[in-house]
């Protein structure tokens, strides 16, 4: 892989080292023709020390941009510690056991609209579907039981 030739030439870094301490990275780049990192990323190679960024000057006939605005200083020491509430422990689901009467294992095939469709049917066989089949409260598809569970 071969690299393209540097963009820098010997009169464009020696511009570059007197603009740097009067102008911003951004105008000088504009008046470069190449990108603000470029710009800074060559300043940094040379070693020259931070520039000023507060005023751009009519010579350099830039655009209508207008005046740099001042940079905003970043807080440098350590952040304040906001007070966090503590995190409520979730409960655990347990289910209540409800004493009811034995299921009636009605099949699906079985099943009425007035019966509890709540299933029964257990591990021991999961593929025969069986359901409780007692007297479904008004409304709703389970058995008053089977509601409170």
């Amino acid at each position: 892989m071969t690299r393209s030739p540097s963009p820098w030439t010997d009169e464009l870094t020696q511009k570059l080292r007197e603009l740097w301490s009067t102008y911003s990275a951004g105008i000088i780049a504009e008046r470069f023709g190449m990108t603000r990192n470029a710009v800074i990323g060559k300043a940094n190679r040379l070693g020259l020390a931070d520039h000023a960024t507060r005023t751009r000057n009519d010579d350099l006939k830039i655009g209508k941009a207008g005046p740099i605005m001042p940079r905003i200083r970043r807080r440098t020491g350590p952040m304040k510690s906001s007070v966090v509430a503590p995190r409520a422990v979730p409960v655990p689901f347990v289910p209540r056991v409800v004493a009811a009467a034995p299921p009636r294992n009605l099949t699906l095939l079985e099943l009425t609209d007035d019966v509890c469709k709540f299933e029964c049917s257990g591990l021991d066989a999961p593929a025969d579907y069986r359901f409780c089949g007692h007297v479904a409260e008004d409304g709703k598809p389970f058995c008053s039981n089977h509601c409170r569970i």
